[in-house]
């Protein structure tokens, strides 16, 4: 089995159909590249277990016949997106789902192995990662995420249901007091649900409790920092992250927005992102920040970006934005100039350039160029309102340092 490229910037599955080269089984939009996967495939290799989003807003679990190319539908979730599959004991019919919304949770459509995940999630704690099993399917080896520790690795004999504790990938953070990685869900002006993770300072959080399971009310407004992720087409998760307990130890409140654009929460959330690149994707930043300042958490006038790649672009535009609340901001290989950005993709990588024409904008288009024109920070008459610290690789081939470079100079020169 393969996965092949389209010219319209989507993908196929594909089968070796004998002598004849590959036949595709299966076609999808370039939308649905951030949401389909081949997760396993029988021990006996007649079976792959993966997810497919086509049809609906939400990705379901599917098998394929590797012989015959048929495609059967395993699972859903009833609204949410299977974002992982693991085959538990090779040929066994049974497959373990992990549905991701906020918090990461395991279902399955065979009622012994859904006892099993139960009987697990019940004796350890944290979101846990099937890793991989035995081929009988008995044992399993298994990892546990958490907000205040590092990940922990187990063992689970699924017959005795016993569970042995192996290690701890960052064993020296558990003596110290971490802070809560508090999941969160508002609206963005336009009705938008905008899912993120919040984190209140040391000094603030539950007046002192670090560990609270609850996001807690506020006791004063604190300085914000916003993690801006990259890709866009990429999301925030809930775990360890070490620069929300960086910065929360720091005294800063620290927020991260899965803006529209972002990938996991379905196809709309996904597409409700393209050509909005200095529109409504970075309003959705603004309205998380009112969320916080409307609820007492945030000191309005404390508010500072961070964030690489469009996480850079988007705390560079936070900067010349005159409605934006931000203050001051950090940007890493921030692509200054819309423009470069989708005409320098290379032709091996045609299927990208297809992707950043549907979300970014197509160049062609005279219209549409003058747009990305507006929206790139390099291009702007606005002069920053605050401080901005600025980094970039010398080779960097994406966010170009020439145009980085022309930025900063014209800047210093308003």
């Amino acid at each position: 089995m393969a996965e092949r490229q389209l010219s319209s910037g989507g993908f196929a599955w594909a089968l070796r159909d004998g002598e004849n080269g590959w036949s595709n089984i299966a076609e999808f939009a370039a939308e649905d590249r951030f949401d389909a996967g081949i997760d396993a495939i029988s021990d006996d290799g007649r079976t792959a277990y993966a997810r497919d989003p086509r049809g609906g807003n939400f990705a379901q679990l599917v098998s394929i016949d590797l012989v015959g190319g048929q495609i059967r539908t395993l699972a859903n979730a009833a609204g949410r997106s299977i974002v992982a599959s693991r085959s538990v004991g090779g040929n066994l019919p049974a497959i373990a789902y992990a549905i991701d919304p906020a918090r990461r949770s395991w279902g399955s459509s065979d009622p012994a192995l859904r006892r099993s995940l139960q009987d697990l999630s019940s004796k350890v704690e944290g979101d846990l990662d099937i890793i991989d099993t035995s081929v009988s399917g008995d044992i399993w080896l298994v990892a546990a995420d958490q907000d205040r520790a590092g990940r922990t690795y187990f063992r689970y004999e699924r017959e005795a249901g016993t569970v042995t504790r192996l290690f701890n990938d960052r064993p020296h953070l558990n003596a110290g007091k971490l802070l809560s990685l508090f999941p969160i869900t508002l609206s963005a002006r336009d009705g938008v649900t905008l899912p993120g993770y919040f984190t209140l300072p040391y000094q603030v959080a539950a007046g002192g409790d670090a560990a609270a399971d609850q996001l807690p009310p506020a006791v004063v407004p604190v300085p914000l920092v916003v993690l801006v992720h990259g890709g866009p087409w990429a999301r925030d998760h809930w775990g360890y992250h070490p620069i929300h307990q960086w910065l929360g130890n720091r005294g800063y409140a620290v927020m991260s927005i899965n803006f529209r654009g972002s990938v996991g929460f379905g196809r709309a959330h996904h597409v409700r992102g393209a050509g909005e690149w200095g529109q409504a994707m970075q309003h959705d930043l603004y309205d998380a920040i009112a969320w916080a300042i409307e609820r007492g958490y945030v000191d309005k006038d404390r508010v500072a970006f961070i964030g690489g790649s469009y996480g850079g672009y988007a705390t560079v535009q936070a900067l010349l934005d005159r409605q934006s609340p931000a203050a001051c901001g950090v940007a890493v290989s921030a692509p200054v100039d819309l423009i470069s950005l989708v005409e320098s993709v290379p032709a091996w990588w045609a299927s990208a350039r297809q992707i950043l024409n549907r979300n970014v904008g197509e160049t062609s288009s005279a219209a549409f160029r003058e747009t990305l024109r507006a929206r790139s920070p390099l291009y702007s008459k606005q002069q920053i309102k605050g401080p901005l610290l600025m980094a970039h690789g010398s080779e960097d081939r994406r966010a170009y340092p020439s145009s980085i470079d022309a930025f900063a100079r014209a800047q210093s020169a308003k």
